[in-house]
């Protein structure tokens, strides 16, 4: 069966009200076929629906984000509470990894997680083969972690 935008918007996208998917079409922030559409078009199968809105990403706490240890594998940090690792919900650039990755210009991954309200020590790594590798061994519980003037050390368990 066909249905019109208006239809959709108002039975499948239910996080607004119907009179805002109205003035949305209306407006061209919601578009089909990279074209506007008020609510009576009649979408046909494969066609394109975009909707943009504009989003305030919520701040998180303006700390700075200490440098533990790292080398050409490595990199470890202490992560302040409020900022969540990685791009998740309504977090896309007040990230941990966004952060680093912009200040030291190269791709991070990770092999252990931190919740975005704890703070704490994090191990990044420089390359997705690394970051497997420490993931195993985090989840095999096979490696422990020390400190000591500063430094951090993972050693593989027995």
């Amino acid at each position: 069966s066909t249905q019109s935008t208006g239809e959709v918007f108002s039975q499948e996208f239910q996080a607004y009200a119907e009179d805002y998917y109205k003035r949305a079409l209306a407006s061209g922030r919601i578009t089909v076929n990279a074209e506007k559409a008020g609510p009576d078009h009649v979408l046909q199968d494969h066609d394109f629906i975009a909707h943009y809105i504009h989003r305030h990403e919520p701040p998180v706490l303006d700390r700075e984000i200490e440098i533990i240890c790292q080398d050409e594998q490595v990199l470890v940090v202490n992560k302040p509470a409020s900022v969540p690792v990685h791009t998740t919900g309504r977090f896309h650039h007040n990230t941990l990894l966004k952060m680093l990755e912009l200040r030291f210009k190269i791709p991070l991954y990770t092999c252990h997680r931190l919740d975005r309200l704890t703070s704490g020590v994090i191990v990044l790594l420089k390359d997705p083969t690394s970051a497997r590798t420490y993931s195993d061994l985090f989840i095999a519980h096979k490696v422990k972690k020390s400190t000591g003037n500063q430094k951090m050390a993972f050693k593989q368990m027995e």
